[in-house]
């Protein structure tokens, strides 16, 4: 259920927003999470966006999450430190449900619109 959750979500944003990219490997991957990075848009701004629509995401690991730097991680794998800024974390719950992920697909095509427009 999390993994076609996951998969939804992902299909309809790749679809909705361009200049978007998942992170790593569409297959190989933990059933509930995600990372898209969107071009142009920095992750802590999508993370504000977002926030502001009750959609909670992160722009980082747990970690990390008060660093501002590039994902060390993101960098080692061959992203450029725009590309490694430029993402959302998001991860799903066994509970998440299809008007969630609606909801939230909705919330980031929004929130990617609003920054693109400087609002």
């Amino acid at each position: 259920k999390i993994r076609h959750m996951r998969d939804l979500f992902v299909r309809g944003i790749l679809k909705n927003v361009k200049g978007a990219a998942l992170t790593g490997s569409t297959a190989k991957r933990l059933a509930n999470n995600i990372h898209i990075r969107v071009q142009g848009i920095e992750g802590r701004d999508m993370v504000i966006a977002l926030d502001q629509k009750g959609i909670a995401v992160s722009s980082g690991s747990a970690c990390s999450e008060k660093n501002q730097e590039p994902s060390h991680v993101l960098l080692a794998l061959g992203y450029s430190p725009e590309e490694s800024s430029s993402g959302v974390r998001i991860t799903l719950g066994k509970n998440t449900t299809q008007e969630e992920i609606q909801k939230g697909m909705k919330a980031f095509i929004v929130a990617v619109d609003q920054l693109r427009r400087g609002l």
